[in-house]
C-alpha cells in the first residue's frame, strides 16, 4: 500500500482517478461530496470531505482521496480487501455524524411491561399497562392461549384503576381460573368474574379482601370454573387504599386444581370430559378431601365404609378418622357433603341449633341484575 501526503492544503492535485475538494475555512456549514459514476452530490454538516471510488463488489479499483482542512491530502492506492472496505465505511459513518451510543438516554428504572424510548428516556408501555415503569394495569387485555397468567402488576396496584381481561378459550369447554394470590382492600376493591365474554353473562364470583389457604387445614387454593369456555374479569379499585393485588393462572379443559397432586387427570371415554383419578384415602373432585385416614383406627376405634368413603367410629370415639375420644379433648373439623350445593353467600350470620345451621342475611353474588348496568 502506497501513502502520499500533501502538506499544501491549498494546492490542487490533478489526477484521472482522484479529484480532491477544497473548502474555504470561513465556511461554517461545510458541504460533503461523494463521487459515484463521475457525478457529485452534496450534503451538509461535515468537517471533512471524502471521495471514495468503489466498485459494486466492494473491492477498491481506484485510489481514494481524503482531504482534511487541517492535515492536508492523503492518498491511499492499491487493491484493498473487503475488511479495508468495511473499515472505510465505518469511518465514513462516524464522519457523517451518525447518532452514537452515548447519545441514547437510558431509562432510570426498568420498563416492566414496555420498552425504553432512548430518545426521551421514558418507558413506552404495552397496551393495557400504565405507570412510569409500566407496572400497573390500566386498560383491557385479551388472552387467547390454552393456558396463561394474568396479574394487576408487580407490587401494589394503582389507586382508582379499572382493568379488564377477556379469556377466549374453546367454546363450551371447561375453563379453570386458579387464584394463586389475592389481596385487595376488603369491601372496596373488587374483582368480578363472569362466565362469558361480557358483563351480561352469569356472574361466577366477586372477590374482595384476602385469600390465604390454611397451611395445616384442608383448604385449597380457590378455583373459578367457567362452563362456556370464556371468562371476563373486571377489577376496580377506589382512591383510598391499595394492597398487593392478585396473580391468577388459567387452563382450558384441565382437571380441578391439577388433582391437588394426589391423583391423575384422565379423559372420559364417552364424554371426553376430564376427571381426577384419586390416590388411596383421597376423594373429591380435586382429590382434596381425605377419608378413612389410618384405616379409621381399625379394629379398635372404627372401620371404613367404602361406599361412602367415610369412617364409622366405635362407641366412645369420634372425628374424621375416629382418633378423638368422647368427650373430645381437642377441636376438629368435620366435612358435611350435600348432593346439591347452595348459593355462595357473604357478609351473613349463621347459628347452629339442634343440629341445624340457620343462615341469616348476607349477599349472594351468583346472579346480576344486568338491566341496571350500563356498558
Amino acid at each position: 500500500m502506497k501513502i502520499k501526503h500533501n502538506k499544501e492544503i491549498g494546492r490542487s492535485r490533478s489526477s484521472n482517478n482522484c479529484v480532491p475538494l477544497i473548502f474555504p475555512r470561513s465556511l461554517k456549514t461545510r458541504p460533503v461530496a461523494f463521487k459515484y459514476d463521475q457525478k457529485w452530490t452534496s450534503g451538509t454538516d461535515l468537517f471533512r470531505a471524502v471521495a471514495i471510488f468503489l466498485r459494486m463488489d466492494g473491492a477498491i479499483r481506484r485510489p481514494a482521496c481524503i482531504l482534511s482542512l487541517t492535515s492536508g491530502l492523503v492518498e491511499v492506492g492499491g487493491r484493498a480487501s473487503m475488511l479495508q472496505t468495511l473499515l472505510i465505511f465505518s469511518a465514513f459513518g462516524l464522519l457523517l455524524g451518525l447518532p452514537a451510543i452515548t447519545d441514547a438516554k437510558e431509562c432510570d428504572k426498568p420498563c416492566m411491561n414496555g420498552q425504553c424510548n432512548t430518545s426521551t428516556g421514558n418507558c413506552v408501555c404495552s397496551p393495557g399497562w400504565v405507570g412510569d415503569q409500566c407496572q400497573h394495569c390500566g386498560g383491557r387485555f385479551r388472552l387467547t392461549g390454552p393456558s396463561g397468567f394474568l396479574t394487576d402488576g408487580p407490587g401494589n396496584y394503582k389507586y382508582k384503576t379499572k382493568c379488564t381481561w377477556l379469556i377466549e378459550g374453546t367454546p363450551n369447554s371447561i375453563l379453570r381460573l386458579r387464584l394463586d394470590h389475592f389481596a385487595t382492600e376488603c369491601s372496596w376493591d373488587h374483582l368480578y368474574v363472569y362466565d362469558g365474554d361480557s358483563i351480561y353473562t352469569p356472574l361466577l364470583a366477586a372477590f374482595s379482601g384476602l385469600i390465604v389457604p390454611e397451611r395445616y387445614g384442608n383448604e385449597t387454593v380457590p378455583e373459578v370454573v367457567s362452563q362456556s369456555g370464556y371468562a371476563l374479569l373486571h377489577f376496580f379499585s377506589d382512591a383510598a387504599y391499595n394492597l398487593t393485588g392478585f396473580n391468577i393462572s388459567y387452563r382450558v379443559n384441565t382437571c380441578p386444581n391439577n388433582c391437588s397432586g394426589r391423583g391423575e387427570c384422565r379423559v372420559g371415554n364417552s364424554t371426553g370430559a376430564v376427571y381426577c383419578d384419586c390416590e388411596s384415602n383421597w376423594k373429591g373432585e380435586a382429590c382434596d378431601v381425605p377419608y378413612c385416614l389410618s384405616d379409621c383406627g381399625w379394629p379398635a376405634r372404627g372401620h371404613c365404609l367404602q361406599d361412602t368413603k367415610t369412617c364409622r367410629c366405635q362407641p366412645g370415639w369420634q372425628g374424621p378418622d375416629c382418633s378423638l375420644s368422647v368427650p373430645a379433648n381437642a377441636s376438629f373439623w368435620q366435612r358435611e357433603e350435600y348432593p346439591e350445593p347452595g348459593l355462595a353467600r357473604a357478609s351473613h350470620k349463621a347459628v347452629v341449633d339442634q343440629g341445624i345451621m340457620w343462615v341469616v342475611g348476607g349477599y349472594v353474588f351468583n346472579s346480576s341484575d344486568y338491566q341496571m348496568i350500563t356498558a
